[in-house]
């Protein structure tokens, strides 16, 4: 069946109550509205307080043409559009997931939580290493260079990290990075065997790195653009949880046993099972970074 839906677009604005009921007396169907936001479509039309006034002047059926970014996030149907446009399988659907979306699902918290136990794997690395390498026999002075060393590793690991990414792509980026923070964990439980302090020293460089680097591109390679900022968010504060409760965790692991070693070899464990986890829930493929 064929309806009449004369346009807003095409009326005068100056006269906008007479020319909806103009359209009303001549028997349309619909009222079609065509709201552009000058971002999703270059051209800007009208918003929600137009929509909301010409809803008190009809009892036809509003359909709104919503050319926009996240029209889901318009409210329309409180101000008073009766036909909605469907979004699944649009452009801005195709950029990335909702926050919404993404928290319900399972490789969400997975990937958010495996961020925590890398950055609480990972800094134990720094925060213990003078005193785990005195405890372990190594004088102060040594101990201290070692830190020295790491810390340069640590800076030239970002930049390094970043570049590898964008050769390797996410997921084996993003592995590559997680191994050698496993491989810094095993060194300091071998750390009196000499070549496992080189393992430390990558581990520091390239697996702490990841703390900085990764979550933004793995972020963007998961869940896309269009709730970026918000995912990104969460995933660093998972981060930062893990980097807070790292001390207290290491603390009470040397107290228990009078050495750091039980703990590194909890935080390898726990990196063995974040290496499996991106091995599943990462894109193998490469996205934009």
């Amino acid at each position: 069946m064929n309806c009449l839906a004369p346009s807003i677009l095409a009326a005068d604005f100056g006269h906008l109550a007479d020319a909806v009921t103009t359209a009303d007396d001549a028997g349309a169907q619909y009222l079609h509205f065509d709201v552009m936001d000058g971002h999703f479509v270059p051209n800007i039309s009208f918003g929600m307080p137009v929509l909301e006034s010409v809803r008190s002047l009809t009892e036809r059926i509003l359909d709104v043409h919503m050319m926009v970014e996240r029209p889901e996030k318009k409210g329309l149907r409180a101000l008073g559009a009766d036909k909605l446009p469907q979004t699944e399988g649009t452009a801005a659907e195709a950029e990335g997931e909702t926050m919404a979306h993404a928290r319900g699902t399972v490789r969400y918290w997975v990937l958010a939580v495996s961020v925590l136990l890398i950055s609480a794997g990972c800094s134990s690395l720094v925060m213990t290493l003078s005193p785990h390498l005195t405890d372990s026999g190594y004088s102060a002075a040594f101990a201290a260079g070692m830190v020295s060393v790491s810390m340069g590793a640590m800076a030239v690991g970002k930049m390094l990290l970043g570049w590898l990414y964008d050769v390797l792509g996410a997921k084996r980026a993003s592995l590559l990075s997680v191994l050698c923070g496993f491989l810094g964990l095993l060194g300091m439980i071998f750390c009196r065997v000499t070549p496992a302090l080189g393992l430390i020293i990558l581990g520091v460089g390239l697996g702490c790195a990841f703390g900085t680097v990764g979550p933004p591109i793995v972020v963007m390679n998961v869940f896309g653009k269009r709730d970026y900022s918000a995912i990104v968010g969460v995933f660093i504060s998972f981060g930062n949880i893990g980097g807070a409760i790292a001390p207290t965790v290491n603390g009470t692991v040397y107290d228990l046993a009078g050495s750091y070693t039980p703990g590194y070899a909890a935080w390898a464990v726990a990196l063995g099972l974040v290496l499996f986890c991106f091995t599943i829930f990462l894109p193998s493929g490469r996205k934009e970074q």
